[in-house]
């Protein structure tokens, strides 16, 4: 089997296993999400107002290989030229990645909410940061150690941050309110984020 269908056939396995854990945990009807390729000569995401280099992302190892959640399309992009580290044993990784951009995906789902691209990132993606290493964590396989917050961007760190302060603050039901009402949480000044 050739790379690209090897990688796209375990990103679909594991949004199969995902996506009904989520559903019960939130209540939500997240339906289906395309898992597609991300071809080499698109490796731009201009989809947030932000335009990243995923080849440079990777060889800085700021992010984990980027694999792109699309909110108007609702489908996760994976970057299959990129993830021949799917061939070694034990790799978990790509849960933690799938549940991130599940969160996104969440987030789309949630009724009434702020569509996710007129967020600042530092939102979206702190509430995907907070989903894959606190909401949903305990759906990971066990024995496995979370990625390290210092290989997040740091707009990733303040955000999941600034979820975790809610949710000590509110409680989990905050969560699902986020979506829709987030300007009325934040807290920082616009320039500061």
């Amino acid at each position: 089997m050739d790379t690209k269908k090897k990688v796209l056939g375990e990103f679909e396995r594991l949004r199969d296993r995902y996506i009904p854990l989520m559903e019960r945990r939130t209540g939500l009807n997240l339906g289906q999400v395309e898992i597609k390729s991300l071809i080499e000569e698109n490796c731009k995401d201009d989809l947030l107002g932000r335009t990243m280099e995923i080849k440079a992302l990777k060889r800085m190892g700021v992010v984990k290989p980027t694999v792109l959640y699309n909110p108007v399309e609702e489908t996760i992009q994976v970057p299959t030229f990129l993830w021949n580290e799917l061939d070694k044993s034990n790799n978990q990784e790509a849960d933690e990645i799938m549940i991130h951009e599940l969160t996104h995906h969440v987030w789309t789902k949630t009724p009434n909410r702020i569509p996710l691209q007129s967020v600042p990132s530092v939102v979206g993606e702190g509430f995907a940061v907070y989903g894959e290493q606190h909401w949903f964590a305990d759906f990971l396989p066990a024995k496995r150690n979370l990625t390290p917050k210092s290989n997040y961007h740091p707009d990733y760190i303040v955000g999941e941050e600034w979820v975790r302060k809610l949710v000590e603050e509110y409680g989990d039901q905050i969560l699902l309110k986020i979506p829709a009402r987030y300007g009325e949480f934040v807290t920082w000044a616009e320039g500061e984020k």
